[in-house]
């Protein structure tokens, strides 16, 4: 067995099938999973085959027009733009951190699949505050080893944005903010804590410029900083000292979200 199909590479990687920002880091299986995630904002219609019109209908999904990421792409749908940008700030630049081609073409794609089903669902009912929450969010989790796994964590943050849309209350996207957050704490905590410090607070800042984009009072702004900086760091000590399990992290997370709900009332 050669060295590219060692780093899980599936050899061949001349193909292409994904775009240019992956470089030669991946094989054809990941170039063809990652370039759809890409959409048109990355290909701008290139390509033939099934690949090319599966990345065309992702890219074009959601109205025409807006300047999404300070960029502006007329083949591209606002929603297909904001994935595609999640995507491309992931893996430019990243080196690939799996050594096996199970944890490459398995763990890793899912892990962009779910990222993809995730942003879309939270632009196409929530708008662009909360996917932009999801993007950094994602972003930083792309320095914690992204594996499939982790989607487990980050999925049920949406049972906020379920309940916002069923009740009406808008204020809910504070929870789900906070939950996205201690999944990134959670994650980076293995790092170190200024990993885990510095990841939380870039959901938590994109949160509040968020906020303040809305026009939200400066005492509003105040008291949800204090909240989630108090979450912050009760979540990264409890994170550092307690044992590293799954149960433990889930129990941090749902907390994060709790405790960000029941602050709403402050």
């Amino acid at each position: 067995m050669g060295s590219a199909r060692k780093r899980g590479e599936f050899t061949d990687r001349s193909l292409r099938r994904g775009p240019e920002f992956l470089e030669g880091g991946h094989g054809p299986l990941a170039h063809l999973i990652v370039g759809i995630a890409a959409g048109l904002h990355e290909r701008h219609g290139r390509g033939d085959g099934v690949g090319a019109r599966a990345a065309e209908c992702l890219g074009g999904l959601g109205p025409r027009g807006g300047d999404v990421g300070g960029e502006r792409c007329g083949q591209c749908g606002d929603v297909g733009h904001v994935i595609s940008l999640a995507v491309k700030w992931q893996y430019r630049g990243l080196a690939a951190h799996s050594t096996t081609a199970e944890e490459t073409t398995i763990s890793r794609i899912g892990f962009v699949v779910g990222e993809v089903l995730f942003l879309a669902v939270s632009q196409v009912w929530g708008g662009p505050p909360w996917t932009l929450v999801g993007v950094v969010a994602f972003v930083f989790l792309a320095f914690s080893r992204p594996q499939a796994g982790v989607l487990a964590l980050v999925a049920p943050s949406l049972a906020w944005l379920a309940l916002a849309q069923v009740t009406g209350n808008r204020e809910l996207f504070f929870p789900y903010a906070m939950h996205l957050a201690a999944v990134v704490v959670c994650r980076l905590a293995d790092h170190g804590p200024a990993w885990a410090v510095l990841g939380g607070s870039g959901v938590v800042t994109a949160f509040l410029a968020t906020r303040a984009a809305q026009q939200a009072t400066p005492r509003v702004l105040a008291v949800e900083c204090a909240v989630a900086g108090a979450i912050l760091v009760v979540a990264t000590i409890v994170r550092l000292r307690a044992p590293r399990r799954s149960g433990v992290d889930a129990a941090i997370i749902v907390a994060a979200g709790c405790l960000a709900y029941a602050g709403l009332a402050l």
